[in-house]
Order: C-alpha cells, then structure tokens, then sequence
C-alpha cells in the first residue's frame, strides 16, 4: 500500500470541492485582509490527528467534518465520503 502524504490529502480535498461546487481556499486576501470562503473543505493538523474541517462562516468557524489519527486514516474516511456524495446524488 502506498503512503499517504498531506499532498494526497489535498489533492482528495480538492476534489470534494470542486464536486460540491464550493471555493477551494478557505480565505482569499482582498487587500490587506482575509475573508473566510464559506463552505471550503480543507486539512487540518491538530493534537497529532488530521482532520477534514469545513469553513463554516465569515468569521473563519469550522466544523470538524472527519477525523483520522494517521493521514491514511483521514484517506480512506474521505474516500468513503466522496462514495457517499456519489450515491447520494451528486455528480
């Protein structure tokens, strides 16, 4: 099995974005300020675990969407994600 790396996990984070139509950056700078894109998915690393967060508002909340306490964890939980957005209906 190949190893997981933080590129990989970006490139499948990226794809649920571009599936669900949302930005694929959590902020973009507009002058001298960031501003929040709601409903971005992107990686986190917090307390040794890498976590799939959305952005969840303007001012830069976040809902933990999925966990995984290696990054071939957090993989295999974001394919079976993107399974699910599939079966569910999107395309």
């Amino acid at each position: 099995m190949k190893r997981i790396s933080e590129k990989d996990l970006e490139a499948v984070i990226k794809r649920i974005n571009i599936i669900l139509k949302a930005p694929l950056e959590p902020y973009v700078k507009t002058g001298s300020k960031f501003k929040a894109q709601i409903g971005n998915y992107h990686l986190a690393i917090e307390g040794g675990g890498f976590h799939l967060q959305k952005m969840s508002c303007k001012n830069g909340s976040v809902s933990r969407i999925l966990y995984g306490a290696t990054k071939t964890e957090l993989y295999n939980n974001i394919q079976s994600f993107i399974s699910g957005l599939y079966e569910g209906g999107l395309r």
